[in-house]
């Protein structure tokens, strides 16, 4: 095993993190986090977004170059072009992820799968780009996930729309398979991650027999990632595939604690901030140990987290 206390990279080494960065777009990113960490504003920023949107009063011109700006490459692909360019130009590549989710109707749906195919195809032309990605959310109905998920029987109308949903899954993969463009899929709320899983190992056992080319998210801020990420290694290598992963803490900690409370079930969310970075940490460890037959990406920025895969 690795020695956990090897540290091989400086992260406080300003120069190489903040090179491609100009004074203004530090200053910039400090007052941003700044008002980001202050309770009393995100508040107040949420009631007076909220109340723009009721009255259709336009917002793009302050949110696009301040939080848009920061967590998003771009609205197209061109649009993007100009940063995975600047990114390339440091020896950093990008993963182009078509961000829609919450679609209603079919239509919707294809019209989505349409264009992550477009991604695919875009990514292969360049290394650049060596990676694309997608919610299952943005080509399928939430709901319906939700009674799969639980098991429950489905409609004939409902049926037709499952299988339409594992018809564009299964374009998505196949072209990724194709042009040899490693495809990584957002994990999702736990009440309907159970239908991703399956699904999602259903694509490996066709998809990574070679390498892994489709890729599941596994949350670490749920205390039963780390067990089901060693299971589904398990069956990876009972069934000859290659598992595929990325790792990240997780986005839907107070949706998740507040659905758990309200329907009475027990919290799927760690019960600490220091036993996610355990699970974290430790993954990555069995990660790294089964190299071999895992592909993986982390996704993290915490720094202690960083270092173990520095050694």
């Amino acid at each position: 095993m690795l020695d956990k206390h090897t540290q091989s990279v400086n992260f406080n080494n300003l120069e190489t993190a903040f090179k491609g960065k100009s004074n203004n777009d530090l200053l910039g990113m400090y007052l941003l986090f700044k008002l980001m960490n202050n309770p009393t504003w995100v508040a107040l920023g949420k009631k007076l977004v909220s109340f723009a949107f009721a009255i259709h009063f336009p917002i793009q011109w302050i949110v696009k170059p301040t939080i848009y700006k920061h967590f998003c490459g771009g609205e197209s692909i061109e649009d993007s072009s100009k940063l995975i360019d600047k990114l390339y130009n440091r020896n950093v590549g990008a993963v182009l992820d078509y961000a829609v989710e919450g679609e209603r109707c079919e239509d919707m749906f294809d019209a989505t799968c349409k264009e992550l195919l477009n991604v695919i195809a875009y990514s292969h032309k360049s290394k650049k780009t060596p990676f694309s990605a997608f919610k299952f959310t943005g080509i399928g109905s939430f709901d319906l996930m939700v009674k799969i998920s639980n098991n429950e029987p489905l409609s004939d109308l409902e049926s037709k729309s499952y299988n339409r949903l594992l018809k564009r899954v299964d374009d998505i993969c196949k072209l990724s398979y194709e042009l040899d463009v490693p495809v990584l899929i957002d994990a999702e709320h736990s009440w309907i991650q159970p239908m991703l899983d399956s699904v999602i190992l259903d694509m490996m056992e066709k998809y990574n027999k070679e390498k892994a080319i489709v890729q599941n998210t596994y949350q670490m801020y749920r205390h039963d990632r780390l067990e089901v990420i060693k299971k589904h290694h398990v069956i990876a290598k009972s069934e000859g595939f290659y598992l595929g992963l990325k790792i990240v803490r997780g986005a839907y900690m107070e949706i998740e604690r507040e659905r758990a409370k309200k329907m009475g079930y027990s919290s799927p969310i760690q019960p600490s901030k220091e036993a996610t970075d355990k699970d974290f940490n430790d993954i990555i460890y069995y990660l790294i140990e089964n190299v071999d037959t895992i592909s993986f990406m982390v996704s993290t920025h915490n720094e202690e987290s960083s270092q173990l895969l520095t050694v």
